[in-house]
C-alpha cells in the first residue's frame, strides 16, 4: 500500500515485505544511462555480481525507470556515464525528478561510472530528500574494462553494508 503524506507532499512507499516464507531475498536494481551497449553491458555484469550473491536483480535503462521500477528495490544501482564529469547523464532526469517527495528511506543506493568519479555525490544530492542510504564507494570503470576482482569486492562490500543496515533496523 502506498501512502500520501499530503501535508508535506511525500510519498511514503512500503518497505519490501521481508516475512514472506521466511528468508527474504532481497530486490537489487540496476539502472544505467546512457542507453547505449557499452553502459548495458556494464550493468548486466554488475548485476550478475548480485545475482551470485543470492539478490534478485533488474536492469533497466534509466530513460525508462519510473518509481514503480524502483520501489519494491532494497538497493538502487544508478549507473552513470558522461563526457562531462561533473553531471549526472541526462537518461535521469525524469526518474529524479519523480524521486522528489519520495521517501526512499530504508533503501540503499550505490553507483557506477564509466568517467569521473564525482558520481556517487552527485546522485547523493540530487536525491538529498529522499532519505535514502548512500554507499559511500563509487565503483569507476577503468580503461572501458570491469575488473572482476574489484568487482567483486565492490559488489562484496555492499552486500555486507546492506546486511549490516538491515540488522541495525531490525535491532
Amino acid at each position: 500500500m502506498i501512502e500520501m503524506c499530503i501535508r508535506k507532499k511525500e510519498l511514503k512507499l512500503p518497505l519490501p515485505d521481508k516475512e514472506k516464507e521466511g528468508k527474504h531475498m532481497a530486490n537489487v536494481v540496476v539502472l544505467f544511462g546512457p542507453q547505449e551497449n557499452s553502459m548495458k553491458e556494464y550493468a548486466k555484469t554488475i548485476a550478475d555480481a548480485f545475482k551470485n550473491k543470492k539478490y534478485k536483480v533488474t536492469v533497466k535503462p534509466a530513460l525508462n525507470a519510473e518509481i514503480p521500477d524502483v520501489a519494491p528495490a532494497d538497493i538502487i544501482i544508478f549507473g552513470n556515464k558522461l563526457n562531462s564529469p561533473d553531471a549526472i547523464h541526462e537518461d535521469y532526469r525524469e526518474i529524479v525528478r519523480a524521486s522528489e517527495g519520495v521517501n526512499f528511506s530504508g533503501r540503499l543506493v550505490a553507483v557506477f561510472t564509466e568517467h569521473g568519479s564525482a558520481s556517487g555525490e552527485l546522485f547523493k544530492s540530487a536525491m538529498a530528500d529522499t532519505g535514502a542510504t548512500f554507499f559511500e564507494t563509487s565503483f569507476r570503470i577503468k580503461n572501458n574494462k570491469l575488473s572482476g576482482k574489484e568487482l567483486d569486492e565492490w559488489a562484496a562490500a555492499i552486500d555486507r553494508f546492506y546486511k549490516d543496515f538491515e540488522n541495525a533496523r531490525h535491532v
